[in-house]
């Protein structure tokens, strides 16, 4: 079995993506002077 390009193009439904790397809405406001701390890790 070979390994899928995370890069290709997919199809989902009538959308065409142009890669499969997706990252969900976030927001890390949440932290003093918006600097990454222990908490957030």
């Amino acid at each position: 079995m070979s390994a899928v390009d995370p890069f290709a193009e997919a199809r989902l439904g009538p959308v065409t993506l142009r890669n499969r790397i997706i990252k969900a809405a976030t927001f890390e406001g949440v932290m003093p002077e918006a600097l990454v701390g222990r908490p957030i890790i």
